[in-house]
């Protein structure tokens, strides 16, 4: 997923090279710079994600 094509409340999970980093729910998008916060799951940590290193993948169940 880009950017653009995560929102606010999506519930997501990240990937670094095909390998699962991190799973939580979207809490900031900033499209001009790129960025995307999330509310990890677990210890409930705030991760910025940076799509050039992360892969993004919905878990939504309303996704596909």
């Amino acid at each position: 997923m880009t950017v653009e094509q995560v929102h606010v409340g999506q519930r997501v999970q990240t990937q670094v090279n095909g390998v699962a980093h991190w799973t939580g729910t979207v809490e900031t998008v900033v499209v001009p710079l790129g960025v995307v916060w999330i509310r990890e799951d677990g210890l409930g940590e705030r991760q910025s994600l940076d799509p050039r290193e992360h892969q993004i993948h919905s878990q939504d169940l309303t996704d596909g």
